[in-house]
């Protein structure tokens, strides 16, 4: 009666082991898991972090943009004017120029005629 209370006392601490393994093994399973979601956590942390960081940049970026588009159409109508009045000015000198080889082409006593009725005196 001894051996067999013995025995099963034996027998009910190996239980006790055992389960006490199991424990181990499921907490130990449980810490990796809490370790690896951890990592993910710290990974997405840090991915939103360059997200948010990327996210300005761009934002950055996008106003200098603009500011160069703002520039360059100031330029562009700088450059409209400057064009416009060169163009008056190429015609202005057009038709001088055209006005000036008429007058070279004109019959030398018409000129001297035109020269005389400007100057008010007789050929």
């Amino acid at each position: 009666m001894i051996q067999t209370s013995t025995r099963n006392a034996v027998d009910a601490v190996r239980e006790i082991g055992n389960a006490v393994r199991d424990i181990n093994e499921v907490t130990s399973n449980i810490a990796g898991a809490v370790g690896q979601q951890d990592a993910a956590t710290r990974e997405i942390s840090e991915n939103a972090q360059l997200a948010a960081q990327g996210n300005e940049t761009l934002v950055a970026n996008i106003g200098s943009l603009s500011d160069a588009i703002g520039e360059t159409n100031k330029t562009a109508t700088s450059v409209l004017a400057a064009s416009s009045a060169l163009t008056s000015t190429a015609e202005t000198l057009s038709r001088e120029v055209d006005k000036f080889f008429s007058n070279l082409r004109a019959d030398p006593l018409d000129r001297h005629s035109d020269n005389a009725r400007r100057t008010g005196t007789a050929g």
